[in-house]
């Protein structure tokens, strides 16, 4: 079955037009992913340039040629500020507006009269958006890891790949366009890339755009949404691998819970805006003083908890007496009066085959052990009497 070429120009033409309404119709939804409004109007720009140069012929050379090849280089160049602006990173606009109209002065002026290097130039037109694409993606993917932008970045690399090759190829004709012929399969061929890459293009961006989306819901499901920092759910979802890793490493791991002393107080005296700035600066003040590996979360009213992966009950008591310490020595202002509290600590080291809850639940006797004996101190499992696995 051969291909014909008008009908892959229409059939580009219409996946063009689909995905740019799709994607204007997801943006009314959120109106704050202006990248997703962006790569609407890039498949609009470039349905209206298909179907310009469909009308080759029919309509003045200046709009089937100029004016086409203008807007399918304007939809490249919406595209990447789509990209950009889906990543955070400045629009270079400037950039944008002048590829096309450059192109189409090319393509009206100096290269009128040459198919092979208009072509060629609107190749390399191509090329190079697809390069700054993959530049940009792959150094977003650094800041935010999303399985699909890897899909895109091959998609731009695809794309520079063959857009060199067209390149190169149009530009052994360009020195003699006599000899080239608009009927070679190599055109099918272009048209028929052209499809798949707008196709795998806005499906591949969508899917980005998607992902992104449940991990923020995912985040917020399991942040506390006060300090920022995990919740009960989160806490448990991340600790299970993290407890399971260390077991299969044969490490060990401890857990340390938290629990502000006299907080009532704070409330009472000072209102409570000033006791969840207290919670936030607590928060804030553990944050930057464990390790990179360990989870802190918030696990209900004034109680945190810290698990400790590959520190033994020893190591969790240092780091404990370090956070006690550390926290005691914060004061926050509220009016024209100081205020801080201290925190009492209880540890425990996960025996084998224990549960995240039943090892919280020994740390816990452990911390209601340290009220009991005055408060701002650290009690660990051992000294209340608990014995640990040798």
């Amino acid at each position: 079955m051969s291909l014909h070429l008008p009908t892959l120009l229409v059939v580009t033409v219409l996946a063009y037009l689909v995905f740019g309404l799709f994607q204007i119709a997801m943006w009314q939804l959120r109106r704050e992913r202006e990248g997703q409004l962006l790569w609407g109007f890039s498949n609009l720009s470039g349905a209206l340039g298909g179907t310009l140069l469909c009308l080759r012929g029919l309509i003045p050379d200046f709009a089937s040629v100029a004016l086409a090849n203008g807007l399918l280089i304007l939809g490249h160049s919406l595209m990447w500020a789509g990209l950009r602006r889906f990543a955070g990173q400045p629009i270079h606009w400037p950039v944008v507006w002048l590829a096309p109209l450059l192109l189409a002065g090319l393509f009206w002026g100096p290269l009128s009269g040459n198919p092979p290097a208009r072509t060629c130039a609107l190749a390399l037109f191509m090329m190079l958006f697809s390069g700054a694409n993959f530049v940009d993606a792959w150094r977003a993917q650094r800041l935010e890891p999303l399985v699909m932008r890897r899909l895109t970045m091959l998609v731009f690399l695809v794309t520079c790949a063959f857009m060199a090759e067209r390149a190169l190829y149009m530009l052994q004709h360009a020195t003699r366009p006599a000899e080239y012929a608009v009927t070679h399969p190599m055109h099918t061929i272009a048209a028929l890339v052209a499809l798949l890459i707008v196709t795998v293009w806005n499906l591949s961006i969508l899917m980005m755009a998607s992902e992104r989306l449940a991990n923020r819901l995912t985040d917020i499901a399991h942040s506390d949404g006060l300090t920022r920092v995990l919740n009960r759910t989160g806490f448990r979802a991340l600790a299970v691998r993290q407890v399971q890793r260390c077991r299969r490493d044969r490490k060990p791991i401890s857990v340390l819970l938290l629990d502000l002393d006299h907080f009532k107080r704070i409330n009472d005296s000072h209102g409570h805006e000033a006791g969840d700035r207290l919670l936030c600066a607590f928060a804030d003040t553990v944050s930057g003083m464990i390790r990179p590996g360990d989870l802190l979360a918030r696990y209900g009213g004034e109680e945190f908890c810290v698990l400790l992966p590959g520190a033994s009950l020893a190591d969790a008591q240092a780091a404990a007496e370090r956070l006690r310490e550390g926290f005691a020595s914060i004061r926050l202002r509220s009016g024209d009066a100081d205020y801080g509290a201290t925190v009492s600590i209880g540890v425990a080291q996960f025996l084998g085959g224990e549960m995240i809850d039943e090892a919280v639940s020994r740390a816990d006797r452990a911390l209601y052990q340290a009220k009991h004996r005055g408060r701002n101190r650290v009690e660990t499992t051992e000294t209340i009497g608990e014995g640990l696995p040798a």
